[in-house]
């Protein structure tokens, strides 16, 4: 170590003569002192691109070899000595490159082996900082505060100037946030200016001060809450009017049973409307109402200085549900007394009034006259300017709705035809399905009439009676559940004339025999030479007297009737005379 040492400083001074005259500068007054007072220097702090003029103070009388890169973690190595500095002489150097460096020099004079005692240093620190980012925050009085949000930059400190004329503030670096207070002495605008600067540097090559005008304020608004709408079990949105910025927030609940929950807001936002708490761990709007307002404090003010107006929340909960004449729901509700001058049950986004409330709290059942007003309800009422609404709930929501049965609809025979007539559903309908007895006892489907009213004109064989029930469907799709049977019993009577004239004058012109009606009925007529001359099947209509379309002969006629009566067949044999 010593050997290369020796070495090094015997080519530098055989360098030396010839540098001199290049580094021979006017003598400057230096700034700082190294650490053994062998030079000065009048910067040790700046950003790039930094000059740096370096003066031998003459104190060792020795020529300096002068290292401007020197490694701050092996401040005495030999290495990078290339320039000489002559007693009360100066030369320069241009740093453009960010870092931190140690000027060293080497006293060629001394004899010493140790290079601690032939080197002298002092460390500069050359620093390309990031703009300078701050806020403002309005106070009260004509107050404001700084925060300079990266304060951890490598100035020794920051200027503050806040426009006024009066003196700049310095605040010291080292913290990620630097905050300063101040206070005008009289309302107006003003312009604040941040720059950043060194005790024993030069900030000329550094960030462009940044500015920001402000206008003070000698008082805060007081905040409005808007409404107060319980979204679910877990969740309230509130409304507000736009909150100052410049203005600390924090939004109360004060739970019914006693304990307080806050959430902290924060500055304001002057557009920000609603604060919408959800899945909040510790609301439970179903058994719970909140009294909730806004505190308002000053960025520069430790207490709350304004409160907003306050609203209560509304607990709303639907239970038992029921279907007779209507559709009722058991419902329960309640809120504070404080303020309270009534409520009302709505539904729809039209907010359509189903019925006052005049209590804050209470459990009624009420009641819907269709299914059309199954819509989602919720309470709503005013306080202290503000709308307070409750959870909007559907009655009957996911529920399978069955109606009432109807009364049993009425039978009327007609030809060959039952009328069924069907009583006044107890709700609006939309459709009604008719249902006949089957053989075997079971009933299947034959029609649907959209009024009250159905003609069946297809009656079953086979038995002396036929049957029917019907269901009916809402205007929401609700099916009833089946009514009671109506029963017609299927028997006609025979009256078979002996005679009939088909002339044309209105009387006894067609040949009928009975009247109700007869199962697998059958009605054929032959003439004297056995010839058939008439078919049918509805004992109502008969035989009109003709043949092959023409009138038929006078004279008599043999007739053979047949049906079912309960299962067995009958028949009924004679003659009959056509006269005209």
């Amino acid at each position: 170590m010593q050997t290369s040492f020796h070495t090094k400083i015997k080519y530098a001074l055989g360098l030396a003569l010839a540098l001199i005259s290049l580094c021979i500068s006017n003598t400057a007054n230096a700034q700082i002192t190294s650490d053994k007072g062998w030079f000065e220097v009048d910067y040790n702090a700046g950003c790039n691109p930094l000059t740096i003029t370096i003066t031998n103070t003459g104190l060792n009388n020795s020529t300096l070899f002068i290292d401007f890169y020197g490694d701050p973690d092996d401040p005495y190595s030999t290495d990078g000595f290339s320039t000489t500095i002559a007693p009360s002489q100066s030369t320069s150097n241009q740093y453009t490159t960010p870092g931190k460096f140690l000027i060293r020099v080497v006293d060629t004079s001394t004899q010493s082996n140790d290079p601690e005692d032939r080197i002298d240093i002092l460390e500069v620190d050359i620093i390309s900082p990031a703009p300078i980012d701050f806020e403002t925050y309005l106070c009260t009085q004509n107050s404001v505060n700084v925060k300079i949000t990266n304060g951890n930059q490598d100035y020794d400190y920051f200027e503050i100037d806040f426009g006024d004329g009066s003196p700049p503030v310095q605040t010291t670096t080292g913290t990620s946030v630097v905050s300063s207070d101040y206070t005008y002495a009289n309302q107006g605008t003003y312009t604040i200016t941040v720059t950043g600067g060194f005790n024993n540097g030069n900030s000329a090559n550094c960030a462009t001060p940044v500015t920001e005008t402000i206008t003070t304020l000698e008082s805060i608004a007081t905040p409005q809450i808007e409404s107060v709408v319980v979204i679910d079990e877990t969740s309230i949105e509130v409304t507000h009017r736009g909150l100052d910025p410049n203005v600390y927030y924090e939004l109360v609940l004060l739970r019914n049973v006693g304990d307080i929950i806050t959430v902290k807001l924060g500055t304001g936002n002057s557009s920000a409307l609603t604060t919408t708490l959800v899945d909040f761990p510790f609301l439970n709007t179903t058994t719970d109402f909140y009294e909730i307002f806004l505190l308002g404090a000053p960025f520069c003010s430790p207490t709350y200085q304004v409160q907003s107006n306050s609203v209560h929340s509304i607990i709303f909960n639907l239970g038992t549900t029921s279907v007779d004449q209507q559709f009722n729901t058991e419902m329960e509700w309640a809120t504070s007394t404080q303020n309270f001058s009534g409520a009302e049950l709505l539904y729809g986004d039209n907010r359509a009034l189903i019925q006052p409330l005049n209590t804050a709290q209470g459990t009624e059942t009420i009641s819907f006259d269709d299914c059309t007003y199954l819509s989602p309800i919720y309470i709503e009422k005013i306080e202290n300017g503000a709308i307070s609404r409750s959870i909007t709930l559907t009655p009957f929501n996911n529920q399978v709705i069955t109606l009432p049965a109807p009364e049993a609809a009425t039978a009327e025979y007609t030809g060959n035809a039952i009328d069924l007539a069907f009583p006044t559903p107890n709700f609006p309908f939309t459709a009604i399905e008719i249902f006949e007895k089957q053989p075997d006892g079971s009933f299947n489907s034959i029609g649907t009439s959209n009024t009250l009213y159905f003609t069946d004109t297809d009656i079953s064989g086979g038995y002396s009676e036929v049957c029917y029930t019907y269901t009916y469907t809402d205007e929401c799709g609700n099916i009833s559940t089946t009514s009671s049977e109506t029963c017609v019993e299927l028997e006609g009577t025979l009256r078979i004339p002996n005679a009939f004239s088909p002339n044309g004058d209105n009387q006894n012109d067609t040949f009928t025999v009975g009247n109700g009606i007869f199962i697998d009925f059958q009605m054929l007529i032959f003439n004297r030479w056995g010839e058939l001359v008439f078919q049918g099947n509805d004992p109502t209509t008969g035989w009109n007297g003709t043949f092959n379309s023409k009138p038929a002969p006078i004279g008599a006629y043999v007739y053979r009737i047949s049906y079912n009566r309960d299962g067995i067949p009958t028949t009924a044999k004679g003659t009959v005379t056509l006269i005209r």
